[in-house]
């Protein structure tokens, strides 16, 4: 046997440790040692199996200052020059062998990289050739390269919808660089492809893409006489929209048989009512996942039987089975041999405002195509544990969920979720801007994979969006930071950073600007899969200091004693509308951290602390903080 040189044991134990990166279907996770420990070897085989880990580990080396890390300038440069020269070449090869999803990553983190031009501070210096090398590589015409090739994948395998969305935004590309006088010419797609699509759009009856792609027709270019769908296009050019009464032939029940349910030896038929509607021609739809869960749910233990019962026909029940879902904002998609006799497709430019009419299809109790109307009471409320909601007062029962919310012009506006039992007119619905940020991944089948950065966040009264808390692991950022942007993109809200990240590849770069005691700072960071509960997650691994002062809404300073239980601390600031300001803790109040316990099972943990404030005297008071493992803040 061959004996094996340092460098290759080494190449072998990174390989360990970036092995995911490297696989057909990747799901790449962050370098998991400290970053303090690293070798410049081991940094450079980083650089040759997992250049996003590289780069990640370099800039926060160069944000520490290089105190203890022994790196000088010239090989961070060197480094981080060599990463993102292979990332170039990989995406490279990803484009020749046609695997556009592992592009797409590799073109986001390459984006990324090329943002840190825009930053003119000292700590990106040591960056600033990764980020020209970067830069060179991302142009307008890979970015169409990649789309054209993911609508040309959805194509082969027959899904209409996910490939006009990524046609969606291959037109929004060229627009915006249409728009853009630069002295370059812009990019474009071909007249005969665009013709396809045309005649594609008015088969699916789809007319929100027939405008689209005819308000971008290039200038000069003609269309072929007798093109398939001529016709249809025609007559829907002269038409309104569809009609509440047209667009309930999209809608079905969902009717899901879980056996029986056995009460005080009695056994009761288990059933669960949703609704769905069809999103894709081919006998796709959308519903909650919270209906369907026991199809899917590992944790569920039971039988589970899925089936579509369609308006027209509501005693037959179709088999169906579940293709993807996403937990987090409550979507699944589902597939059947029904094809319903209309399709929402879930994409446009309809978007809910306060006091718009608006009007729910659903199967309440089971009594199918039912319409509810009502108007929109309010708008960005935070109900789910990512995105936002719109609260309606339109009547919703037991059975609406998954039901599409259309506006007055029969258009998709939401996906009605939920309503608060006991409670009259207080209902909700995801908005279409989400279902569409997530929408083609459904058909990748499996849970959708969230990216996330490990950062909760919070608003502070004077509007900035600050970091609460940052998951163990990494450094460079801290709870307090006040966040400013993401890959060069202004965040004025966590609706905003929720919206961006859930387009952002799972593996992927990103550049996140900060801003600590008046000093800009800017760091890369790389995305891994968001955990279904990240506090559930960071119970187990982190201080309870920081859970405390994360999970509550505030930013502690230690005074005195142990670190966590039975140490005292300063509350240097809290944030509006989280528990420590709803329990009336307040800035330099003194804090007894007393207890902690965290109960997984239902997902739910507690402080015990003592308070004296200033307000009440300084005479001592006590409270528990009883509070749920599941948040809603999390990038």
């Amino acid at each position: 046997m061959r004996r094996r040189t340092a460098r290759n044991l080494l190449i072998v134990a990174v390989l360990a440790l970036a092995l995911q990166s490297c696989s057909n279907t990747p799901e790449p996770e962050s370098f998991p040692g400290d970053y303090s420990s690293l070798k410049t070897e081991e940094l450079a085989a980083l650089a040759e199996l997992d250049q996003e880990g590289c780069l990640e580990a370099l800039s926060i080396i160069v944000q520490s200052g290089n105190p203890d890390f022994g790196f000088d300038d010239d090989t961070i440069s060197r480094l981080a020059s060599e990463a993102a020269s292979r990332l170039v070449l990989r995406l490279n090869d990803e484009l020749a062998a046609k695997k556009w999803s592992d592009a797409e990553r590799s073109f986001a983190s390459l984006e990324a990289i090329a943002s840190l031009s825009g930053f003119f501070h000292d700590q990106s210096d040591v960056l600033a050739n990764a980020g020209r090398i970067a830069g060179i590589s991302i142009t307008p015409a890979t970015n169409l390269q990649i789309y054209l090739g993911r609508l040309a994948e959805y194509s082969l395998r027959n899904l209409y919808s996910p490939a006009v969305a990524t046609l969606h935004k291959a037109l929004d590309l060229v627009s915006d660089q249409a728009s853009k006088d630069r002295g370059v010419s812009p990019v474009a797609i071909d007249p005969p492809l665009l013709e396809e699509w045309l005649g594609k759009a008015a088969s699916a009856g789809d007319d929100f893409t027939i405008g689209k792609i005819l308000s971008l027709w290039p200038e000069g270019a003609t269309k072929r006489e007798g093109n398939q769908g001529d016709a249809g296009i025609s007559q829907m050019q002269g038409k309104a929209g569809k009609t509440i009464a047209e667009n309930a032939g999209a809608v079905v029940t969902v009717y899901v048989d879980r056996g029986l349910k056995i009460e005080n030896g009695v056994g009761y038929p288990d059933r669960v009512l949703g609704t769905a509607f069809q999103v894709d021609p081919q006998g796709y739809y959308i519903t909650n996942y919270h209906v369907v869960a026991s199809e899917v749910d590992p944790e569920y233990d039971g039988y589970s039987r899925l089936s579509l019962r369609p308006s027209t026909t509501p005693e037959a029940r179709i088999p169906a089975k579940v293709i993807g879902w996403d937990e987090e904002l409550d979507l699944a998609l589902l597939k059947s041999q029904e094809l319903s006799a209309g399709t929402l497709f879930p994409f446009g430019t309809g978007k809910a405002y306060k006091g718009q009419k608006v009007y729910a299809i659903g199967s309440p109790v089971g009594l199918e195509s039912s319409v509810t109307a009502g108007i929109v009471s309010a708008t960005g409320r935070r109900i789910l544990p990512m995105g936002e909601a719109i609260q309606i007062d339109a009547p919703v029962n037991p059975g609406n969920s998954g039901g599409p919310l259309l506006d007055e012009n029969g258009e998709l506006i939401a996906v009605v979720f939920a309503g608060l039992s006991g409670y009259q007119g207080l209902n909700f619905a995801l908005p279409i801007s989400w279902v569409s940020a997530v929408f083609p991944s459904l058909f990748e089948e499996g849970r959708r994979k969230a990216s996330w950065l490990g950062l909760g966040l919070a608003k502070s009264l004077d509007g900035s969006l600050d970091i609460l808390y940052a998951f163990p692991g990494k450094g460079g950022i801290e709870a307090g930071d006040r966040l400013l942007s993401i890959d060069g993109k202004r965040v004025k809200d966590i609706e905003a950073a929720q919206l961006y990240m859930a387009t952002k590849p799972v593996g992927s770069l990103c550049t996140i600007e900060t801003e600590r005691q008046g000093q800009r700072r800017v760091q890369l960071r790389k995305t891994t899969s968001l955990p279904s509960m990240p506090f559930k997650k960071a119970s187990s691994r982190d201080l309870p200091e920081r859970l405390l002062g994360g999970a509550t809404g505030m930013l502690l300073e230690h005074l005195a004693g142990p670190l966590s239980v039975g140490g005292t601390y300063k509350i240097r600031k809290t944030w509006p509308g989280l528990a420590a300001d709803e329990s009336g803790l307040g800035q330099s109040d003194v804090l007894k951290f007393l207890k902690y316990s965290v109960d997984t099972r239902k997902n739910s943990f507690y402080f015990d602390v003592s308070v004296k404030s200033l307000s009440s005297g300084y005479l001592e008071r006590r409270m528990r903080m009883d509070l749920s493992l599941e948040t809603d803040n999390f990038i």
